[in-house]
């Protein structure tokens, strides 16, 4: 796909190399992948759940085969642990594979009928041509997205980040065997040009970000200027965990540095815990043995499999993390741990950033309302259950969260009065398979694809059949 406008450069974070570049799809480009998704759209959907699921098979195949390169061009253009990156692959085949088994059971209904001969049911449809928007911290797991939409019947085109699209173009490669052309078109760019010239499409039926709150307004607004349809967004996060004076402090602690996907992606995660509401009884020691863990940590080379901390994504959104650190010391809060660069190191010129423990943090202040993106957590104290869920409800967030305390009365009140889709009691988020909750407040509109059906049946739409027999 060929464009007019300048190039993509494509940066490794920890070294600052220019790795490749790529171009940027305009107006003209955009048009031309939406055609050709439209065009492939009768055919593949009429194919047929069996061969449709057949094929996606075969493309869990060809990520298996492949993950080394994608998990490689991950890596280099994220910064990101190879080691994570690896097992990120080994999930997509995975997730690829339940895919295919999962498109065999989204089912339609039957209603009950009035007379002897008739027939009323419910089947899913496809929607026709998806947009698919992805962020750069899960590059190729992400854009799974797409392919959940074309198990369903969908044509797909996806926009990579412009940070980290080198896995999505491989993929597109190793789509067009799988599927034929034009069921999967990468169109490669930044979001104020090709972002918007795909959403303001007309030729698209479906839009589907996973990206910040802002740009999810903005493709809100960008969607609704030309066609009516539906928007599916997976925004943000400001995750609170709850410690309780009766929790496991030190499984509390493990708990914020896990849940801060710190060896991950270094925070770079909508689930990533960032805050720390902890009861004033236990705050010191949950505090020290948190400070303890952090300082431990040691940054490495990204394609190193010992790696333990990568760098951030780039220069600027470290400057943007430490501007954030740099707002919540001036509203009181204090650095006990991190801040900074790996002074001394090898690794004080990539974009990589200490993690950083901020205690002190007030309830309302930017630093404990916003989402960072990065190695920051916040420790708020707290001494009554009321107090830690008014504080836990008090951002424009509601994802995901965790509760410690050795209590099942306080684990069920805290679980049904904190804002959140998921909830996890004495566990950091992680993973749980099978099921697709539904985000609250602006962390996003539509089932959250967490592995269960609701991944697939967000990609159809119902259609009622009514068969009448003869009068």
């Amino acid at each position: 796909m060929t464009s007019t406008s300048p190039p993509i450069s494509v940066v490794d974070p920890a070294t600052g190399e220019e790795i490749a570049t790529v171009p940027v799809a305009g107006p003209a480009e955009v048009a031309a992948a939406v055609d050709a998704a439209r065009a492939a759209f009768p055919a593949w959907w009429h194919r047929g759940t069996p061969a449709r699921a057949a094929a996606v098979e075969r493309f869990a195949a060809m990520i298996e085969a492949n993950a080394e390169r994608l998990a490689v061009l991950d890596t280099r253009c994220t910064g990101m642990p190879i080691s994570g990156m690896r097992a990120e692959l080994r999930e997509a085949a995975a997730r690829t594979r339940r895919i295919a088994h999962d498109a065999f059971l989204v089912l339609g209904d039957s209603a009950p009928a009035s007379l002897p001969g008739d027939i009323h049911v419910t089947h899913r449809e496809p929607y026709g041509v998806v947009a698919v928007i992805t962020p750069y911290n899960h590059p190729a797991l992400f854009a799974l997205q797409a392919v959940a939409a074309i198990a369903m019947g969908n044509t797909a085109v996806l926009k990579p980040p412009d940070q980290a699209p080198l896995s999505s173009l491989l993929l597109g490669e190793l789509a067009d065997e799988c599927f034929g052309p034009g069921v999967l078109t990468v169109a490669t760019g930044d979001g104020p040009v090709t972002g918007e010239a795909l959403v303001r499409h007309e030729g698209v039926d479906l839009v589907a970000l996973t990206g910040s709150v802002a740009a999810g307004l903005r493709v809100l607004r960008a969607s609704a200027e030309t066609a009516v349809r539906p928007v599916l967004l997976e925004l943000g996060g400001k995750n609170p965990i709850v410690v309780c004076a009766d929790a496991d402090v030190a499984a509390a602690a493990d708990a914020a540095v896990t849940g801060l996907n710190l060896a991950r992606c270094l925070g770079q995660s909508c689930t990533s815990t960032s805050r720390v509401l902890v009861h004033a009884s236990v705050h010191d020691a949950f505090v020290d043995a948190v400070a303890g863990r952090f300082a431990a940590m040691r940054p490495g080379r990204p394609l190193d499999p010992d790696c333990e901390l990568g760098p951030l994504v780039s220069q600027r959104h470290r400057r943007s993390v430490l501007d954030r650190i740099a707002e919540g010391v001036a509203a009181g809060a204090r650095v006990v741990t991190g801040g900074g660069s790996f002074a001394g190191t090898a690794f004080e010129c990539g974009a990589y950033l200490e993690p950083t423990l901020l205690d002190g943090v007030e309830p309302g202040s930017p630093v404990e309302q916003e989402e960072i993106f990065g190695p920051v957590l916040s420790v708020l104290t707290w001494e009554d259950e009321q107090e830690a869920v008014r504080v836990a409800n008090g951002v424009r967030y509601g994802l995901s969260a965790s509760i410690y305390t050795a209590s099942l009365a306080s684990a069920q009140v805290l679980a049904r009065d904190i804002q959140a889709a998921m909830v996890y009691v004495n566990s950091p988020v992680r993973a749980c398979r099978g099921f697709s909750p539904t985000p609250f407040k602006q962390s996003g509109i539509g089932d959250f694809p967490g592995g269960g059906l609701g991944d697939l049946t967000r990609y159809t739409r119902t259609k009622a059949l009514h068969l009448f027999g003869p009068a």
